[in-house]
C-alpha cells in the first residue's frame, strides 16, 4: 500500500475521533472512574471492530440496503445512550481515592466495557462512516488485495481511537482525581452533554423511522 495513501487515511480518521462526542462524554466519566478507562476504551473499540468487519466482509452494504433495520438499530441506540446519561447523572463517577472498595456505582470492569460497545457498536453512524471513509482510500491496483486494504485502515483507525480515547480518559483522571466534589460537577456535566447527543440522536431517528413508516 502507498504510504501517501495511509497517511491521508490516518489524517481523515483521526479528525473525526478527535471530534467530541457520545464517545468522548463516555470516557471523560471512564477516567472520573479511575481504574475504567481500559475497559471503557475497550468497548468503544470492539465496537468500532464489529462496525469495520462488517464492512470488510460485504455485510455493511447489504445492511444500508436494509433501510428500516437500519432505522430500528439507530432509535435503539439513541435510546441506550439516552438511559446511560440518565444513569450516569444520577450516580456521576467519582475518583478511585474516594470511591471507596467497591465503587459508589457498584459497576464492574465488564459493564463499563458492554456499556462502551453498545455507544459505538449499535450506532450504525459508526458503521456508516466505514461505510463512507474506507472505500475512499482503496485501490484494485495496489499489490494487497481490497479485503487485505481494508482491514489495514482499519486496524489504523482503531489504533488512533484507542490512543485519543486513552489520552482523553488519563486527562480527565489526572486533572479531576484529587477533587471529588469537581469531578461529580464535571461527570454530570459529561452525563449532559451525552443526554443531549443522544436525545438529538433519538429525536433523529425517531423522526426518519416515522417518515420511513408513513
Amino acid at each position: 500500500m502507498d504510504i501517501n495513501v495511509i497517511f491521508s487515511f490516518w489524517l481523515v480518521s483521526i479528525l473525526f475521533v478527535l471530534t467530541p462526542g457520545a464517545d468522548w462524554a463516555y470516557t471523560i466519566s471512564a477516567g472520573i472512574a479511575g481504574d475504567k478507562i481500559i475497559p471503557a476504551v475497550s468497548g468503544l473499540l470492539l465496537g468500532h471492530l464489529i462496525a469495520a468487519l462488517i464492512v470488510v466482509v460485504g455485510l455493511g452494504a447489504m445492511l444500508a440496503s436494509h433501510v428500516l433495520l437500519m432505522k430500528f438499530l439507530t432509535l435503539f441506540g439513541a435510546l441506550y445512550v439516552v438511559w446511560i446519561a440518565i444513569s450516569l447523572y444520577k450516580n456521576p463517577p467519582v475518583p478511585a481515592a474516594y470511591n471507596g472498595a467497591a465503587g459508589e456505582l457498584g459497576e464492574t470492569p465488564l459493564k463499563w466495557m458492554k456499556k462502551g460497545f453498545i455507544i459505538s457498536g449499535l450506532n450504525p453512524k459508526v458503521m456508516l462512516l466505514f461505510l463512507a471513509l474506507l472505500p475512499q482510500f482503496v485501490f484494485p491496483t495496489f499489490s494487497f488485495s481490497i479485503t487485505e486494504q481494508l482491514l489495514v485502515l482499519s486496524i489504523i483507525h482503531l489504533i488512533g481511537c484507542g490512543f485519543v480515547y486513552w489520552l482523553i480518559g488519563v486527562s480527565a483522571r489526572k486533572i479531576l482525581s484529587n477533587n471529588p466534589a469537581l469531578a461529580i460537577k464535571f461527570g454530570r456535566l459529561s452525563a449532559m452533554v451525552l443526554l443531549i447527543l443522544g436525545s438529538l440522536m433519538l429525536f433523529d431517528s425517531a423522526q426518519k423511522l416515522l417518515v420511513h413508516l408513513q
